[in-house]
């Protein structure tokens, strides 16, 4: 190439803001960290699905093939069809009820089989299809204000809708590739619904951020402030008050309220008993974590395990 037209490509660059003496320019852009996990997807042939109460610490989104059933958040009552998707944020506190079938005395119960499992309960019991997603998203996306968002079903969601119930409908161990990327696809296009100025405001402060990634990758191990503190140069009162600042909890309820949220997710998600979910959860012993669990959820993890099946 000649330097003459070197130079005239350099021009051009540095004219649409490319180019800079000493190389490319830093990009000046930042963007939210989302660490997105997909915990469970399952179809199933639902009969019973009462719940007086309904939380836990990740995302789900409902489908289900015709109405009959509802969701409530309070005084707001939201009537399940085929025409909606239901994306509902972690911690959100709502209650069930299905009506195809007599409705029992008990205050939770639950009534289903997978949709290719060959040992149904009896034809007597009228059913309807319940297609559903567990995920997460990370800190701060799983802190949103507890909400429930009904989103018309359209021809895209549609689709990525129809492949997974396809694939569900088949026995299988493990789902393909194209799947999981199906699950994601539908995930991302149900988070945009959500408006911009209802997710919260992510941390700015990069001292916190890196003790929140330290707590992140370290929770089931044991923490202390002090150990916090030390990593980032500050005093124990100067660090807790400006974590305080950046999350509005304290870092010691924060550490606790991120073990209790791995400790759910691992009681609806893995076959692991109680004990060695509390002991991977980052808690001493069993007797304190279900003192901890009972003080959040009302309920004790034995209990909150039998909500894990089609919900």
């Amino acid at each position: 190439m000649s330097d003459k037209a070197y130079k005239s490509i350099l021009g051009s660059m540095d004219e649409i803001g490319i180019y800079r003496e000493g190389g490319l320019p830093p990009f000046s852009r930042s963007y939210h960290k989302i660490d997105l996990k997909i915990l469970r997807c399952s179809f199933w042939n639902v009969y019973y699905w009462q719940h007086e109460t309904l939380m836990a610490p990740y995302w789900r989104i409902y489908w289900n093939d015709r109405s009959g059933a509802s969701i409530r958040l309070k005084d707001n009552l939201f009537e399940m069809d085929s025409k909606s998707l239901f994306l509902i944020p972690p911690n959100t506190d709502y209650s069930t009820k299905m009506e195809l079938n007599a409705l029992r005395s008990d205050k939770n119960f639950l009534m289903g089989c997978s949709v290719n499992d060959e040992e149904k309960p009896t034809s007597s019991l009228h059913s309807l299809k319940h297609f559903f997603i567990h995920f997460t998203a990370g800190f701060p996306c799983d802190r949103l204000t507890p909400s429930i968002y009904q989103i018309p079903l359209n021809e895209e969601k549609e689709s990525l809708l129809n492949n997974m119930k396809e694939k569900l409908s088949h026995p299988s161990k493990e789902l393909d590739m194209q799947s999981v990327f199906s699950i994601r696809a539908l995930i991302n296009l149900l988070l945009i619904h959500i408006p911009e100025n209802n997710w919260p405001e992510e941390i700015v402060d990069e001292r916190i951020k890196r003790a929140l990634d330290f707590i992140e990758k370290n929770f089931f191990n044991q923490i202390s402030i002090g150990e916090l503190a030390h990593m980032i140069s500050m005093s124990e009162n100067g660090f807790s008050r400006l974590f305080k600042k950046n999350t509005g909890s304290s870092p010691k309820d924060y550490l606790i309220e991120r073990r209790l949220d791995h400790a759910c997710n691992m009681l609806h998600h893995s076959n692991y008993s109680i004990e060695q979910i509390a002991a991977l959860s980052g808690f001493c012993d069993r007797s304190y974590f279900s003192r901890m669990f009972i003080k959040k959820y009302s309920t004790g993890p034995a209990k909150f395990r039998k909500t894990a099946f089609i919900n």
